[in-house]
Order: structure tokens, then sequence, then C-alpha cells
């Protein structure tokens, strides 16, 4: 559990000390064009074998700069470690169904796109994911409404969708349920 969050903070530091312009795109020919940004092969470096640890740090990122995407499964197509791809298309697949649970269907969208150049690999890792969160919703076509924190009315949720705040503002961990 401290590793993720070690992980998540490390995440956080690189981002906010990162130029996020230097995020490349793909184009109309699914040719990914510009520089792949230094917060994600920041945070890729720091697990080269992939892991759960890697897909936690990838669904933070993406999470809080879903613009990233492109430049998180450019990076997938280019490992030579299936481990790797994995954990980019898991996290990817995480961070969409936050961003989609919170309201934020732009950045789900912007991950969706992305993914529409994913390899073999990181897409089945992608869409595994996906069909194991729509399982975890149970066959409800209406999802519960994500946890808020106190007086703001924003969601609070982990990468992995679990609500991190109660609505009383209350911490929720499995880890730690006297929190």
């Amino acid at each position: 559990m401290r590793k993720f969050l070690l992980a998540g903070c490390a995440v956080m530091w690189v981002v906010s000390a990162t130029s996020l312009a230097l995020a490349g795109s793909y184009n109309a020919q699914g040719q990914f064009v510009g520089t792949v940004s230094p917060a994600v092969t920041a945070v890729v470096s720091q697990y080269p074998d992939g892991g759960p640890a890697l897909t936690e740090a990838i669904a933070t990122l993406a999470t809080a700069v879903p613009s990233l995407a492109a430049d998180l499964v450019y990076v997938a197509q280019t490992s030579t470690n299936d481990d790797v791809k994995s954990a980019i298309g898991t996290g990817l697949a995480r961070a969409a169904a936050v961003l989609s649970h919170s309201g934020n269907g732009g950045g789900a969208a912007s991950i969706q796109a992305a993914m529409a150049f994913g390899d073999s690999v990181t897409s089945a890792a992608y869409s595994f994911a996906q069909s194991q969160s729509v399982a975890q919703q149970g066959s409800s076509s209406v999802s519960p409404p994500p946890q808020t924190s106190v007086g703001t009315g924003n969601p609070v949720l982990t990468p992995n969708g679990t609500p991190l705040l109660t609505p009383s503002g209350t911490c929720v961990s499995p880890a730690r349920p006297d929190c």
C-alpha cells in the first residue's frame, strides 16, 4: 500500500514539475507526432517490469492528465515488454472508468481515442479491464453516484474507481477500515 501511495505522489510531482505542452498525439494516418511527455517517460521508467505498481501509476497519471493517453499508448506500442503494455492498458481503462464515473466524459473520450491506436496486447488489457469494471457494476444500467468530498460535490475516487472519501468526509480504505 505504501508503494502505491509513493507512486501516486511521484506521479503527481512529475506531472506538476513537467510541462504538458510536450505531449504528443496521433495524426489522421495513425502516426504518433510530437515528443513523449517527460512525465510519461518518468513513470514508465520507474517500473520497467510492469506490474500492479505501474498499473496504479498509469491510472493516477491518466486520471490527472487524460491528454497524456496518446503518449502512454505510444510508449506501449514501442515497448518490447508485454507486462508494461498490459499495465498501461489496464491503467488507462481504470482511468477512463474513474473519469467517466466522475462526469469527465471528455477525459474518458481522450483515453478511448488514444486506445484506437493501441497494439494488440495493450488493447486486450484495456478491454479486459473495462469488462471487469462493467462486471463490478452489476447488471444495473445506471451506476450509483460517486462519493463526494464534503461541501464540494466533487468526486473523490481512487484510480481503480473506489471512493476515497464518504459523503461525511471520513476515510474509506479496505486496507485500513479504522482510518
